[in-house]
């Protein structure tokens, strides 16, 4: 690790005693932390910091600058390669004097979040955040096994599963699909600027069956694509422990 002068120290313990301020159970707070990388090589972050709720999981390292001048992408280039490097890992950066205007994009693309001195205050609602955008399914994800239909809201996903009409009065369905082809055709009723096809992993399957489970009137259903000479689509409902036993793999 360089050499940092007294004021960086001072900096890098004003944002660990932010951290260690964070009232989430399942918080881990360390320094001078390795994580290797998928290249083989180690990577040490001075801070690192893990948060869980439930199966949900999100390790972050941190990254301060005390920069006079805003930071620009050429400033975060060897922090954004050490993120992409680790698998799952999201970076935050907190810098003491800003950042260039164009820097919304870059962090956008490395998975890296951008916070002010003056914002850490307010770290356990960034991470809360960012815990709560990794539920939401990417559009390179698979299924495993299912598909899903997730509402789009000004060009972005907000986090919400489509729901259909359940069974009885005042229920709702949450849609599944066992492939995305299926997905997309049911989808399209929807209008295609509405609702996006997801790929749901096991980790994204459990918080969704564990969040039915907890509402009331919300179920699953398995819609079936409409037989020949019928017009709707065919939803057959199917029991959360049903989909817990037969589907979700107990470690993964």
């Amino acid at each position: 690790m360089a050499q940092v002068t007294r004021s960086e120290k001072e900096f890098l313990q004003q944002v660990y005693a932010a951290l260690q301020k964070i009232q989430q159970p399942q918080t881990l707070v360390a320094k001078n932390t390795y994580v290797r990388g998928m290249s083989g090589k180690n990577h040490e972050f001075p801070i690192y910091a893990e948060m869980a709720v439930g199966e949900l999981r999100l390790p972050v390292a941190f990254h301060c600058r005390e920069d006079q001048q805003p930071l620009s992408g050429r400033d975060l280039a060897d922090f954004a390669g050490q993120v992409a490097d680790v698998p799952g890992l999201a970076g935050v950066v907190v810098a003491r004097n800003g950042y260039e205007d164009d820097m919304a994009t870059f962090a956008q693309q490395f998975n890296l979040m951008l916070v002010d001195q003056s914002d850490l205050a307010q770290l356990q609602s960034v991470l809360s955040y960012m815990l709560q955008q990794k539920a939401i399914p990417g559009d390179q994800l698979a299924g495993q096994p299912f598909w899903a239909l997730m509402e789009v809201q000004e060009e972005r996903l907000n986090g919400n599963y489509v729901w259909i009409p359940g069974p009885g009065e005042g229920t709702r369905c949450i849609p599944l699909f066992f492939s995305r082809l299926s997905a997309q055709r049911f989808g399209a009723g929807f209008g295609t600027d509405q609702v996006a096809v997801r790929g749901i992993a096991q980790s994204q399957l459990r918080i969704l069956l564990d969040f039915v489970a907890k509402s009331e009137g919300l179920s699953i259903a398995f819609p079936q694509p409409p037989v020949e000479g019928a017009e709707q689509w065919a939803c057959v409902p199917v029991k959360v422990e049903d989909l817990r036993t037969e589907y979700l793999i107990s470690a993964e």
